[in-house]
């Protein structure tokens, strides 16, 4: 589809849904950045057998292909290739330290398929930024923070327990996620925490992912190496 895509770019795309036009857009965005999920997605998809002689542009249509699926409204289940993909590019069965970013990136990702839906414009999501108090926007630092430091300890099977926000990279990220969760908190239930959410976000990928082309070790281990004892404190 990505190579199709690029070489006959307006014959089909008007006929796809508003959403996987999106998030193909977005996910064009995220490879010509090189982000590091970018990057980890590219290299555990690498290290599968079948891929090991793949070329930097095949392997980027593969991270196409599973960045627009976590960028969609919806996870396309029903896609066996995609879910596949997904599974190889998370590499849950890994060592963490490979996977981190990507286990953040899509963590959040899927927080937002799993949230209800409302529109919303650049504008209202500065003007909601604006019209925060000095004490909101204190505590949502705070909720940023936490959320952060809990999908890093998750991310490192709980051996590491927070990343200090030392470069302009991580601030600029830091400050992404204050404003993504003055809007999410519109649509979740009231007293929702980010750092619980991004958690369930990352152990309902990988009960997605478990069930695409076998199975791996079990959810309560699962939960377990990517820091329950955080999960209890934060929830």
């Amino acid at each position: 589809m990505h190579a199709q895509r690029r070489a006959d770019p307006h014959h089909w795309r008007d006929e796809l849904p508003a959403d996987f036009n999106w998030a193909e857009t977005q996910a064009d965005l995220e490879i010509e950045q090189n982000q590091a999920h970018v990057r980890q997605m590219r290299e555990n998809l690498k290290r599968l057998p079948v891929r090991a002689g793949a070329t930097r542009e095949q392997l980027d249509a593969r991270v196409n292909g599973v960045l627009a699926a976590l960028n969609r409204d919806r996870l396309p289940v029903e896609d066996p290739e995609i879910m596949a993909d997904l599974k190889a590019a998370m590499a849950f069965d890994g060592p963490s330290a490979r996977s981190r970013a990507a286990w953040m990136h899509a963590a959040l990702c899927r927080v937002e398929q799993l949230a209800l839906r409302q529109e919303t414009n650049g504008v209202e999501r500065y003007a909601a930024l604006m019209a925060l108090q000095d004490a909101e926007l204190l505590h949502f630092r705070e909720l940023v923070l936490e959320s952060i430091n809990a999908m890093y300890a998750s991310a490192s099977e709980a051996r590491l327990r927070s990343l200090a926000i030392r470069s302009l990279p991580d601030a600029r990220m830091a400050g992404r996620l204050l404003v993504e969760w003055n809007s999410i908190r519109q649509v979740v239930a009231p007293g929702s925490r980010p750092a619980q959410l991004a958690l369930d976000g990352l152990r309902s990928l990988w009960d997605v992912c478990s069930h695409a082309g076998g199975g791996g070790e079990g959810r309560a281990a699962f939960v377990a190496r990517t820091g329950n004892s955080a999960s209890n404190r934060i929830g």
